[in-house]
Order: C-alpha cells, then structure tokens, then sequence
C-alpha cells in the first residue's frame, strides 16, 4: 500500500477504502498522515467508536439502496422536506428520525468547524447559523454508514450512523411514551421497609479502589437506589477525600473540606450534638444544595445513634396518589431556609427558597427539599389561607416521612460508609448518650458530590470497560 494510496485518496475524491484497510493504512504512515492527506482528514468523521468508517464522497441520490448483505443497522433513506425544515432519514429497520437542518449545520465535525483535540466547536452559530438554511443535497455512503449534505457556500459535511442514532430526538408521541411512570424515571428503584431494612447494598472498600468494574456498580446503584452502604473502609481521618479523588472531586461548604459529626461544645448545627435529628436534607439553605452525601463511621461506641433513611421520592409519589391537593401545595410553596453561624471560612448567612417538592421539566421528580429545623419563620409573599394549606400539605409529608412502614435504620459500624443522594434519601439519626468524658466516642465524618462528577465517572468507566448495560447516554442529562 504505502503513500501511492494515500495520495490518491487524498487528491481523488471519489475513491474510498474499508476500514481494515485504512486501518493497516494509518499504521504505515500514522506520523504523516495529517500533513499528506489534509483533505482525507476533512472526509473523515470524528467519531469515539472509529478513525474512518467505508466513506465515499461522491455524491450519491438520496435514493440509493443499500446492498442487503450488509450487517446490523444502516441509513436505507433520506428525503429532504422542504415545508418543515428537516432530514428526514429512513433507517435499516424501515423507522424514521427527523434531523433539524440547523441542527445538523450547527453540528458539522469537520476541521473547519470542530477542534477534535478539545472537543469544541469552531463554528460560530451565532454569527453563520442562517434561520432558513437549507441542505442542497444529500447522499449516504456506499455501506450506509455515513450521511453526507452539502451546504450554500460549498461546505461539505459528514455525519456518522452511530452519531446521529445517539442524535435523534423522539416526536411529540414517542415523548409522551418514552417514560412509563410519569412521575418517576423508570430506572430508579423506589423503596419502603419492607424492600429495603434487609436489602441495602453492601460494596467492599477495597474491591471499589482498585477494580473499575466494582466502582461502577457502585454508583449505578447509587443512582438507582439512592443509597448504599461501603464497607471496610480503613478507620482513620481522611478516607472519605481518597474515596472522592478516586470518584473524581467533591464539593467544598461553608463546613470545610470535609466535616465531623461529633458531640462538641458550642455547635454550629445540632449534627454536633447528641440529640436526635429528624429526617431531612442537608444544606436546602443552598441554591444548589449538594446532590449526594457520604458519612463515615470512624469510631462508634455509644447507645443510640442509630441512622435513619426513607426514599423521599417513593413518599412524595404516595403523596400524590393519596393526596394529590396536599401535593400541588408543596410542589408550587416556595419555603425559604436559613443558616447562620460561624465554621471553617468563618461567619455565614445563608438562606435560600425552594419548593418542597421539586419537578424537572417532564414533570417527574427530582428532589425533595425538606428540613423543618432551618426552615425560616417568615414564609414570604403568601396569604394565611396559603399558609394554612402549606402547614396542612407539610404534616402529610411529615407522616408519611416518619411513616414506620417507609424508614429503614442502619448503626453505621466503624469502617462503614453511607452513601446516599442527598436530595432524594432523606436522613436522621436517634439520639445517642454522651458524657463529658465519652464525648468522642462517636465520630462520623462527611463529604458532599454533585452529581455531575459521577455521572461523568459513570460514562467514563463505561466507556472504558465496553459496558452495553446498563448504558448511559453520552449527550443526555436526562437522569431524573
């Protein structure tokens, strides 16, 4: 083969080559291939799963059929529609998937318009996006793996079969199905006592920090089930920031790093005490609170303290089966929450509103924001028959919270963590005895995450690990 293939193909357009060829191609001439065959670079997709995928750039009718011997899923089809302004694409299985014109001209991989090394786009949408472009023409290539359109201005761009299936958007009628609970998303697993008290998921410290296989299961459980439970985790200060740093970062507070849970003089929050804490949320006072929540049990020698969970979201979803009015009223009251005091950074005043129960824009749930004990005396903008039908809603909630039925009870033992996602599990604790004298003898310390670090971990170890399933889709945020 050599550079008299690559130098054809480069300057004859209308030759391509298989990908075990191009393959065995790339080897020879890899520290060339950039500055040799510029034009070649400009034909190839940028794609995660290949370098270059059987791609002629000759243009083709939209028409063309595919040969039948060609295995797994193809392009069989494109028609262009001119009244609703998309690209209309027929697929192996004889489905459609309607691509945006601008979309798909906004989101053109070609040298002149993405950065493959960062990832980023260089074409300006603002400035060059035009609001009633439209494709001249567009053809598939010879195996039905790549679509090919050609612009105003005679720009050529390239979209790959795997790119655009992660691509496609679903009509107004498959949005309306894609979800069977519409309240719920499908792949979190709710629970009461009964499913949980005897159930929760166990993961070996160990195992986690050294085998990528065990850290995802991990954190897909955790965003399934909402908590988990690590055990043999080494008993001394500092485990839970090796534990982020292998997830990847976690998030700093007004409380520090990371904080401690013990008994002290003069607390800054009844965590610090010896009392028992009722079930709730950490940090509602925050725009964003933290997503999730790690506690390590480093020393327990105490009567009581046992921790307390309930699914926040399996209780607000009886709310609103139950109880649908009292259920509008904490999904639409905006209650504010305070905090003040002084700890690591020194003084704070915090305060924030939040609706109790919180709805992404399918309407499902993804959050609930509850703490009576920083919630603020003033209520705000509300007329006392609102405040009455708040505290009303407020009492179901809190019944159905502490419902005996919904609570599960776990004594962290030294060496164990809890993991749980904060603003879903809400927690608590029964009250422990304390001494001056036995004033450490519990000791728990805790971190905070965002969810937009474990996800990322999440896609990144699937990727890594070629894992099909369960599978998270690399562009969707749509989680909850």
């Amino acid at each position: 083969m050599g550079f008299k293939v690559a130098i054809e193909i480069s300057y004859d357009r209308s030759k391509f080559i298989t990908r075990a060829e191009f393959e065995e191609l790339k080897d020879v001439f890899n520290e060339y291939f950039t500055n040799i065959s510029p034009k070649l670079a400009q034909t190839i997709e940028h794609d995660s799963d290949s370098n270059f995928g059987d791609f002629i750039t000759k243009r083709e009718p939209a028409n063309t059929n595919r040969n039948s011997s060609n295995s797994g899923s193809y392009i069989k089809n494109v028609y262009k529609d001119l009244d609703d302004r998309c690209l209309k694409v027929i697929w192996s299985d004889d489905t459609a998937s309607r691509f945006s014109y601008n979309f798909l001209r906004d989101n053109c991989k070609c040298p002149e318009c993405f950065e493959s090394s960062s990832k980023q786009k260089l074409f300006n949408t603002a400035r060059d996006l035009m609001i009633s472009i439209q494709i001249e023409e567009a053809g598939i290539s010879e195996d039905g793996r790549y679509l090919k359109c050609n612009w105003p201005g005679g720009h050529e761009s390239s979209y790959s079969l795997n790119w655009l299936q992660n691509m496609r958007t679903p009509e107004e009628n498959e949005l309306r199905q894609r979800n069977s609970d519409s309240l719920v998303k499908d792949e979190l697993i709710l629970w009461n006592r009964e499913m949980m008290q005897d159930q929760i998921l166990f993961h070996d410290y160990n195992v986690l920090m050294s085998e990528d296989k065990s850290l995802f299961d991990l954190l897909y459980c955790l965003y399934q089930y909402g908590i988990v439970v690590i055990d043999n985790a080494p008993t001394r200060n500092g485990v839970l920031l090796e534990l982020a740093a292998r997830i990847g970062y976690h998030k700093r507070t007004h409380y520090g790093e990371d904080f401690d849970v013990k008994d002290i003089e003069n607390p800054s929050n009844l965590a610090y005490t010896n009392h028992g804490l009722p079930l709730h949320i950490d940090l509602p006072f925050l725009k964003y609170p933290p997503h999730i929540q790690l506690l390590h049990c480093i020393h327990e020698n105490t009567l009581g303290g046992d921790n307390i969970f309930v699914d926040g979201f399996n209780v607000a979803k009886q709310i609103h089966e139950n109880h649908p009015d009292a259920f509008d009223v904490l999904k639409s009251f905006h209650v504010r929450f305070v905090d003040f005091g002084t700890d690591a950074y020194g003084e704070f005043a915090l305060g924030c509103s939040h609706p109790i129960i919180n709805l992404n824009k399918h309407g499902r749930i993804n959050g609930v924001l509850y703490n009576a004990s920083v919630e603020s005396e003033s209520k705000g903008d509300c007329t006392p028959d609102e405040l009455v039908a708040f505290y009303d809603a407020s009492c179901i909630l809190s019944k159905g919270l502490h419902d005996p039925n919904n609570v599960i009870d776990i004594h962290l033992k030294s060496g164990q963590i809890a993991m749980f996602h904060n603003i879903r599990i809400l927690h608590g604790r029964t009250a422990f005895e304390s001494t001056a004298r036995e004033r450490q003898a519990r000791w728990l310390q805790g971190i905070y995450f965002d969810w937009d670090v474990v996800f990322s971990k999440l896609r990144v170890l699937q990727k890594n690990l070629g894992l099909k399933t369960p599978y998270l889709p690399e562009q969707s945020d749509d989680f909850f």
